[in-house]
């Protein structure tokens, strides 16, 4: 069923800054009424932006026999975030480390970290943790890197760091790394490392938080080496008051598909069916219609299929190429040709606005079904039955003869329900099948005059809507549009 279904570095402003609540509290000026240890904090302050360098200018004020605080140092830096200029505050913090007169704490570290992660890459950022002594990485320094690497989209060095919390025990209890995690595996659509730490977060009794509960049901569906029936009851059990009613329907169905309980799955599809508002109507009355037409459920079928009309919801390409085979096994002629005519009106967003991916599917499911229908019911003959026919029997034939039998066919003569006045999307196509097929330009353009005649001309003859090989095909044999 796998087919249904970053926290910001940004600026460093004084209310958003991405460290610990007891940095944030270092004031903005000095606390000291020194005007000696205020002049260093104006010096920097008022330094150009483009200086390449404040080391210079730190070195100068060492020189002179001062020797600034660290409390007066970290000020400085957190006014250097407040005005983004990032560069100036990463080099004031290792200025501060390589005197190696400060006791610098994990704070300090932290800070630096978080600097070069933003500047010179998770990489570098993952290297200078390794450099950090031992007792200064605790769980805010490893956890500034997780967020970084969540920040910047970077999975395999969060992994790596989300293990080395694991190995210094930083992760028991505490949900912040999970749920990080859990954000990047989600968006790497590693279903089942989210459903694995999801379970974990289950036995430690954290909360996930940061993605929907929702699109963290849905994953217990989705994922394909966990197949955990009773890991998504629990789920729901302690969680369920959280998603939208329908989900907690559809998701369990989705998984018990998937173990094969059909009866139990589908009577949860059901069940969800009933709970649908019209914000999610439209998606899940196709993703419900292609479950019940895979399995031959012909009462959820039609029942579906009047409350979609009910409801103004019509049904995108692929679900109606689905719906076609069923009602062709069905030998339901009526049914089959219902969608057949939405195609051609164009209904559902399935007119001649795309020869893409999804109508080329759509059109090969269709002439299976047809094919299928063709066999049947022996009083009349399908268009594409025909023309695949037609183009099946070589060069024997001559031109002209197979020209004659392919304009007849498009013309009508066949059963009325294949004219091509209701049928223009077909015979556009059919166009494209025997030009491919033969190269045959002249027969083609003989069948587009004929087409040209007919009403709704503008929707098939806008080239702009048709398929981009159809038109080169015609130009090549001399025809643009309209007459030869």
């Amino acid at each position: 069923m796998n087919h249904l279904l970053r926290q910001n570095f940004g600026s460093f402003s004084r209310t958003n800054l991405p460290f610990r609540w007891s940095f944030l509290r270092f004031p903005k000026t000095i606390p000291s009424p020194d005007p000696v240890h205020d002049s260093l904090k104006r010096r920097i302050e008022h330094a150009p932006d483009s200086m390449p360098s404040l080391t210079p200018l730190l070195h100068e004020w060492r020189q002179l026999g001062n020797k600034p605080g660290l409390s007066e140092l970290r000020s400085i830096i957190s006014s250097l975030h407040k005005f983004d200029r990032f560069s100036h505050a990463l080099q004031v913090s290792e200025w501060m480390s390589d005197q190696k007169i400060y006791n610098l704490s994990t704070v300090d570290f932290e800070t630096r970290l978080l600097l070069i992660a933003k500047l010179r890459g998770l990489e570098e950022a993952s290297n200078f943790l390794d450099t950090i002594p031992l007792k200064k990485r605790d769980f805010y320094v490893h956890n500034a890197l997780l967020n970084s690497c969540k920040t910047q989209g970077s999975l395999s060095i969060a992994e790596t760091t989300f293990q080395k919390m694991r190995d210094l025990g930083l992760v028991a209890k505490n949900p912040k790394p999970y749920n990080t995690m859990i954000s990047l595996y989600y968006s790497a659509q590693n279903h089942d490392m989210v459903v694995k730490l999801l379970l974990e977060m289950d036995d430690q009794r954290l909360e996930p938080q940061g993605v929907p509960f929702g699109k963290l049901f849905s994953c217990f569906a989705i994922a394909t080496s966990v197949k955990d029936s009773v890991g998504m009851e629990r789920f729901l059990a302690k969680w369920g008051d959280r998603m939208e009613p329908w989900a907690t329907c559809f998701f369990p169905g989705c998984l018990y598909m998937g173990l094969g309980s059909i009866d139990k799955s589908l009577s949860l599809f059901r069940k969800a069916e009933e709970l649908l508002d019209d914000d999610c109507r439209k998606n899940m009355y196709g993703a419900l219609m292609r479950v019940y037409c895979l399995h031959g459920e012909t009462e959820d079928v039609y029942r579906l299929s009047e409350l979609a009309k009910r409801h103004g919801v019509s049904f995108d390409a692929t679900v109606s190429s689905e719906m076609i085979k069923f009602f062709a096994m069905k030998n339901d002629f009526d049914g089959a040709h219902e969608i057949m005519e939405e195609w051609d009106t164009g209904a559902g967003d399935l007119g001649l606005s795309d020869f893409g991916h999804k109508i080329r599917c759509m059109k090969e499911e269709a002439d299976k079904a047809i094919n299928m229908l063709g066999k049947k019911e022996s009083t009349w003959e399908s268009l594409t039955d025909m023309l695949e026919r037609n183009l099946a029997e070589g060069e024997d034939d001559g031109e002209r003869e197979r020209r004659k039998r392919v304009t007849e066919a498009l013309e009508g003569r066949l059963h009325e329900r294949w004219n091509p006045k209701t049928s223009m999307t077909l015979s556009a196509y059919a166009c494209v099948q025997y030009v491919e097929g033969r190269r045959d330009m002249e027969s083609a353009a003989e069948i587009l005059k004929l087409l040209n005649k007919q009403e709704q001309v503008s929707r098939a003859m806008d080239k702009d809507r048709l398929c981009l090989k159809m038109v080169e095909a015609m130009r090549g044999g001399g025809y643009v549009g309209g007459e030869v």
